[in-house]
């Protein structure tokens, strides 16, 4: 019994890693880099890992609804244009609501609207599948990215090396998580080999 927990366990990580890591990490990695630029401090990691989820579902649900009604040859337009109407309402509202949050992030928030991330999902998911199956895909996605994001902004506040601070301190962060997360893969393959 202790095995099939545990292999179920293994099963359940390994899975959501390859959700997080999307089987291909040059898609998650130029995914990403957009949004690292406005992720310098915990608070900056938080308001766009925010800003992101929510893009990310409410695409799911606009473009699942309507993916009877885009034609094949419109759909890059509309889920670009999908994508900036959103993203535009968002950073809008937070603008009139929570003003001090929207300066934290400024121009990058809109750097959302270009991440290859949601071109590849509303082009492989949310215009061929069911709302449900969408927005858990969405939802999915967004968490991993929202965690990476913020374990990325935590580290470059906290930890007070200079290299961090600066531009590529994002980019070397996050292939560093990249890294790990491929030495965790690897790892659980092994041990798996060697427990079969």
């Amino acid at each position: 019994m202790y095995n099939n927990i545990h292999g179920t366990a293994r099963m359940v990580m390994e899975n959501a890693i390859q959700r997080l890591w999307l089987k291909d990490n040059l898609i998650l990695a130029l995914g990403i880099c957009p949004l690292l630029g406005g992720v310098s401090t915990f608070g900056a990691a938080v308001v766009m890992a925010i800003i992101f989820a929510l893009t990310m579902i409410m695409m799911a649900l606009v473009l699942s609804l309507i993916r009877h009604l885009i034609p094949v040859a419109l759909r890059a337009a509309m889920i670009l244009a999908c994508a900036a109407t959103v993203v535009t309402i968002l950073h809008l509202l937070m603008q009139t609501f929570f003003y001090e949050y929207s300066r934290i992030t400024g121009m990058y928030s809109y750097l959302v609207a270009v991440s290859c991330l949601l071109l590849v999902f509303a082009e492989e998911e949310w215009l061929s599948g069911p709302v449900p199956a969408a927005l858990k895909q969405a939802i999915l996605l967004s968490t991993g990215v929202c965690i990476l994001l913020v374990l990325i902004g935590i580290v470059r506040e906290y930890i007070p090396l200079h290299l961090l601070h600066q531009a590529p301190g994002a980019f070397l962060l996050l292939a560093f998580v990249i890294a790990g997360a491929q030495w965790f893969a690897a790892r659980g393959k092994q041990i798996s080999s060697v427990s079969a």
